[in-house]
């Protein structure tokens, strides 16, 4: 998800652009394998005993344009 902020803002700081924005992966599972704590994306190799937990990320990002 991303937010450009408007010009007449960025101007005042003497900037032609600006952007804000943050991704995610994995934040949400749901169903057979939020229960299990497994990744729906992995393969399975017929035991789930012995796999990570879900790895969840969230990352933040600025572009600036001076």
């Amino acid at each position: 998800m991303g937010y450009t902020v408007p010009k007449n803002i960025t101007k005042k700081f003497q900037v032609n652009s600006l952007r804000l924005f943050v991704q995610g992966d994995n934040l949400v599972t749901i169903g057979s394998a939020a229960r299990r704590g497994t990744d729906p994306e992995q393969s399975i190799s017929g035991t789930t005993a012995n796999r990570f937990p879900v790895t969840k990320s969230v990352s933040f990002g600025l572009q600036l344009n001076l």
